[in-house]
């Protein structure tokens, strides 16, 4: 099996280390960012199981990119991290051409908003935008949080 490169492999630990490194909220934390922490958990699951996923099969056939940026660029909001352009590129775990293709994509649509960084003029961050993190945490409530029950 191909092992990721190192920074695949690094952003793909950085993403998925949930459990080791879970920030932890603060006593009495609202409801509001006690749902948002589980959502954060269960993004960062399912990126984790997708790559998985992709290990065992080793087929491109489960490539969604576009939908792997949005799951990165929404695990970086909820967490206050920020992602450049090129990091976007690697979370979609595709050649950076094919990366940069699908970012656009995003930022012509309104998903995805571009910022420049003011330290370093030739860098952008990408956000999620406020619809699409409203969109994903809908989709991960309807998805994920129902626990099945199993009689």
């Amino acid at each position: 099996m191909d092992e990721p490169t190192g920074s695949e492999r690094s952003r793909e630990d950085a993403l998925v280390d949930f459990g080791s490194e879970q920030d932890s909220l603060p006593a009495g934390a609202d409801g509001n960012a006690v749902a948002r922490r589980r959502s954060l958990d269960l993004a960062r699951r399912y990126i984790h199981q997708r790559g998985l996923r992709r290990t065992a099969f080793k087929a491109d056939v489960f490539r969604e990119p576009a939908w792997d940026v949005m799951l990165d660029l929404y695990c970086a909001r909820l967490s206050g991290e920020e992602v450049s352009i090129m990091d976007a590129c690697i979370a979609a775990g595709v050649p950076s051409t094919t990366g940069l293709r699908y970012v656009r994509r995003l930022l012509a649509s309104g998903i995805v908003a571009r910022r420049r960084d003011v330290r370093d003029r030739r860098r952008s961050w990408l956000i999620l935008s406020d619809n699409a993190t409203d969109q994903v945490e809908a989709w991960l409530e309807a998805t994920w949080h129902q626990e099945p029950s199993v009689t």
